[in-house]
């Protein structure tokens, strides 16, 4: 996806936690950690996101500790959301949705 949105130059690294949907919150917070650190003292990641809802409100846990700003995909989404609302923007009328 980053290469397909032509972002590739604004991405420092992609890291996985390797942890499943089982994984306990305490696990799934210190392994996020872990890797927020690498990728800001080994890749220069100078923001990190979040890229999964089972990550949703880990956000601002792991900001404190990895010292750089930490967004939360679902919130960021919801934001969206709500701002095309605000904006007064709704699915089209022409085409496939008409």
């Amino acid at each position: 996806m980053v290469r397909k949105y032509g972002l590739e130059n604004r991405c420092a690294s992609i890291r996985v936690t390797g942890l499943g949907v089982v994984a306990s919150d305490e696990e799934m917070r210190e392994k996020l950690i872990q890797e927020g650190i690498k990728a800001v003292k080994e890749d220069g990641a100078e923001v990190l996101i979040l890229g999964c809802a089972g990550m949703a409100g880990f956000d601002k846990k792991i900001e404190k500790i990895v010292g750089v700003p930490v967004i939360d995909g679902v919130i960021s989404a919801l934001m969206m959301i709500e701002a095309l609302i605000r904006y007064g923007v709704s699915t089209s009328k022409a085409g496939k949705y008409s």
